[in-house]
């Protein structure tokens, strides 16, 4: 109750009345609302799963003992210490991912009873809710909480006439997902200035997914606190505020942060409140990536040290490109299309994006869009 009462009071506090501006519900990127065909699979069996995760979140940094402003020097100790901590939120991940490629597949509703009881089973055991917790431990929370809940949403918008989930389990499992929503807002609410980085943006991205499975509008408004944020710390040049001061990471880590930023601003778009001025503001950031990941100098002259450039070319480092090139219909990513190793998939961000985000499915509603507005000019 105290909890509740709290969470309560920051609603009240940074939002005010405001809920009463979105009357409409909540809508997920189009993606999620694709329709799949539902087949059976003869012999599907659901994955072995991890036991959920209850232990407390006070996890080790991998980048414990670097005292200097980057913190660009791993620690493997501590970097093992940590991987082997979170294995178990690891495999969800992993599992989610999984669950969700059988889905598009259309081993609909084969996939959908299997991954929903891992999550009625981590729900019932309070995982990733555990009150004692440090800066690593929340960012496995809304990590993990992102990955779940991309698929998740996608299992329950989909258009792909399943019969109804258990309506108990389902409760279960949205509660769960509440409380880890919950959770995350009262670590990432009312942070120093001088600390707001990609973790708030991560934060953000989660609980907008947490806030269309749930129709939580004063979640999604939170959500959209964190991509304002986000814009406010682009500078004239491009360059992220914060991740610019990662040192030979700096390219790295104005990445990382682009990725939830650019999902940030498809949900606003899905809900029709982003402004053109905040699309212009992230293309800006987007396009001083693009020209560092091609010519990593740009980063080095900025910040006065050699960049590490390993793995920024696959295709789970630059699985948001399809969602600022096809919905968002932007030709600033166009020269990495070519150059991208790998299929663009990510667990974080929702699994395969190349099919969330086909070109088929944006390339009729712009079709669609130009028809309507030629029938209303005529």
């Amino acid at each position: 109750m105290k909890h509740r009462s709290k969470l309560l009071c920051i609603f009240a506090m940074l939002m005010g009345c405001a809920s009463a501006s979105y009357p409409q519900p909540l809508q997920a990127p189009p993606g999620f609302y694709q329709t799949v065909e539902m087949k059976t699979k003869a012999g599907y069996r659901c994955y072995a799963e991890p036991s959920p995760f209850t232990d407390d979140l006070m996890l080790k940094s991998k980048y414990t003992g670097d005292h200097s402003g980057s913190r660009s020097k791993i620690n493997k100790a501590a970097y093992k210490s940590y991987k082997d901590a979170v294995e178990n939120t690891r495999a969800l991940e992993t599992l989610a991912h999984r669950y969700s490629k059988d889905f598009i597949k259309g081993y609909t509703q084969q996939s959908r009873d299997c991954f929903y009881r891992v999550l009625e089973h981590w729900a019932d055991a309070g995982a990733l809710l555990h009150p004692q917790s440090n800066q690593v431990g929340q960012a496995v929370r809304k990590w993990t909480n992102a990955s779940v809940g991309s698929v998740y949403l996608l299992m329950k918008n989909s258009d792909s006439k399943l019969p109804a989930p258990n309506p108990k389990q389902q409760e279960k499992i949205e509660n769960w997902m509440r409380d880890m929503a919950h959770q995350i807002v009262m670590f990432y609410t009312d942070r120093e200035p001088r600390k707001i980085n990609n973790h708030d943006y991560w934060a953000g991205y989660s609980v907008a997914i947490s806030s269309v499975i749930l129709q939580d509008h004063e979640l999604y408004q939170w959500s959209m606190k964190k991509f304002q944020e986000g814009l406010e710390r682009v500078r004239p040049t491009g360059f992220m505020e914060h991740e610019i001061k990662r040192g030979r990471l700096a390219l790295k880590y104005q990445n990382f942060a682009i990725q939830p930023m650019v999902m940030l601003a498809a949900y606003a778009k899905a809900n029709k409140t982003i402004t053109q001025q905040q699309i212009d503001q992230l293309d800006r950031a987007i396009a001083t990536l693009v020209a560092g990941i091609e010519d990593p100098s740009i980063f080095e002259k900025e910040v006065g040290v050699t960049q590490e450039t390993d793995g920024l070319l696959k295709g789970w480092s630059l699985a948001w490109v399809p969602v600022w090139d096809m919905y968002f219909n932007s030709k600033t990513t166009d020269t990495l299309q070519d150059q991208v190793n790998g299929p663009f998939k990510s667990k974080r961000l929702g699994g395969d994006m190349s099919w969330l985000f086909n070109e088929q499915l944006f390339s009729q509603q712009r079709i669609q869009k130009q028809i309507d507005s030629e029938y209303k000019s005529v």
